[in-house]
């Protein structure tokens, strides 16, 4: 059993320049958050058979947090200071959490599980708000409710060794990573909420190791997820095609049914290493290499809840995408004979894979799309002591 307390205070000043229009203007951002929580939290396992044993743990949080912010532009002499966002609110949450899990060992090579878990989060403020003039309100917590099937195996006297699980994840108040652009303003990045999502997989991992020094890995994962329920209300600017009048609309965007952001239907990894001493004509031992070669491959994934359209849905399809790939890796290390002294000389993504880790939609104003890549095939020396 055991408690946790966390006190935060936190105050932040912020200064751009917003060039957008003919006179320059600086945008000022003061806020201030603060943050109170505690927990109770507890943890037992209990042999209720000579091969059947519980575990549990329980957790009770509790949090405050309390947002005032203040933002304005400093405009031309003579003009008065606009306040762009402004305003004070405060957040409560507190929530439960724990897991439960039977595993039985049918003997020394096999067991099984069953496991639920129950996770919480909670709430959260976006602090980001400088131009925007959304109005300051907390994310909801986010649950989840998570159950897992598995097994450990073991054969051949431990040389080969096999997990396997399936696994299905009930979300409520998913919060959701989103770069929000509000008609006139800067791109906001914040957390919103999907007010329901589903992940259901399986998993496997082989660990082979049939000689002495050489070790096998292999690990592979399937995932069918969506958002069974999520909307977002946008702010579009749209022209009048009559009279050219530009003219602000609020736009409803249902994303249910669609792909969770980062999430591929398939990926898997893998690595072969074999480490073997090294010795002197004489005997004397020099100490040990070990060469290394992994690989990954990951499916298609989308960076933003409208598969690939842009969080606006505006966008051809695939453009906020990564199309499947794979990337290849070397090692070679060296330890010295007492085992203080390790070097290794790597090469990282060896085939030169171009891809994409994420791809912002800021079409809203910017009239661009931001990708961020991956690093190219990279060379690298790490040497590093152990006392």
């Amino acid at each position: 059993i055991g408690g946790y307390f966390f006190m935060e205070n936190l105050e932040v000043t912020n200064q751009f320049e917003d060039g957008s229009s003919f006179v320059p203007k600086i945008l000022l951002q003061d806020y201030e958050q603060e943050t109170r929580s505690f927990s109770f939290f507890g943890e037992f396992s209990w042999g209720i058979m000579e091969k059947l044993t519980f575990e549990g743990d329980v957790r009770y949080s509790h949090e405050f947090k309390n947002l005032n912010n203040y933002s304005t532009a400093i405009p031309p002499v003579g003009t008065l200071n606009i306040g762009y966002n402004v305003g004070e609110a405060d957040g409560l949450f507190n929530g439960l959490s724990g897991m439960a899990s039977l595993t039985y060992d049918f003997n020394e090579e096999m067991s099984a599980y069953l496991k639920y878990t129950r996770g919480w989060k909670p709430g959260h403020f976006n602090g980001g708000a400088v131009y925007s003039r959304t109005l300051i309100e907390p994310v909801r917590p986010e649950k989840l409710n998570s159950y897992e099937v598995g097994t450990h195996l073991t054969f051949f006297d431990e040389l080969l060794k096999v997990q396997a699980a399936v696994f299905f994840y009930d979300y409520e108040d998913m919060q959701i990573f989103a770069l929000e652009q509000d008609a006139g303003s800067f791109p906001l990045p914040q957390l919103i909420n999907a007010k329901g999502a589903e992940i259901y997989g399986a998993e496997l991992g082989i660990r082979l190791e049939p000689i002495d020094g050489l070790r096998i890995r292999y690990d592979v994962a399937f995932l069918e997820t969506k958002y069974n329920e999520f909307s977002n209300t946008i702010t579009k600017f749209l022209r009048n095609p009559f009279t050219g009048e530009t003219l602000l609309s609020e736009v409803e965007l249902d994303y249910t049914g669609n792909r969770l952001i980062g999430s591929p239907p398939w990926s898997m990894s893998g690595a072969v290493e074999y480490t073997f001493p090294v010795f002197t004509p004489g005997g004397r031992h020099l100490g040990d290499l070990t060469p290394r070669f992994s690989f990954s491959w990951k499916d298609y994934v989308f960076f933003d809840p409208g598969e690939g359209r842009g969080q606006r849905e505006n966008l051809p399809a695939g453009t906020t995408m990564q199309e499947s790939y794979g990337l290849v890796n070397l090692s070679l290390s060296w330890v010295s004979p007492d085992q203080v002294w390790e070097v290794t000389l790597w090469g990282r993504n060896l085939n030169n894979q171009y891809y994409k880790v994420q791809s912002f939609d800021l079409t809203q104003g910017f009239y661009l799309v931001l990708d961020s890549y991956g690093a190219p095939r990279t060379f690298g020396l790490t040497v590093g002591a152990y006392f």
